[in-house]
């Protein structure tokens, strides 16, 4: 319906128009980053109340290394 927005032609958008569509792509970007955030403080918190169920191995213990590296990607997105 929309066709490919990401491709589309704006060079024949006036300037305003143009950097009205910027401003409010980076402030969606803001958002999703923020509600990213927020989950993932949720799950880390989460984990770290919850008694811990079965132990494969003291060892490994993959999921703080995966929220951290999750929480990295989103603070530097």
């Amino acid at each position: 319906m929309w066709g490919n927005a990401e491709h589309a032609d704006t060079s024949v958008l006036p300037d305003r128009i143009r950097v009205n569509i910027r401003q409010q792509q980076q402030d969606s970007e803001k958002i999703i980053g923020s509600i990213q955030l927020g989950i993932v403080s949720i799950f880390s918190t989460l984990y770290a109340v919850s008694p811990e169920a079965f132990t494969i191995s003291n060892n490994i213990r993959l999921v703080p290394y995966i929220l951290v590296t999750y929480f990295v990607f989103s603070r530097a997105r």
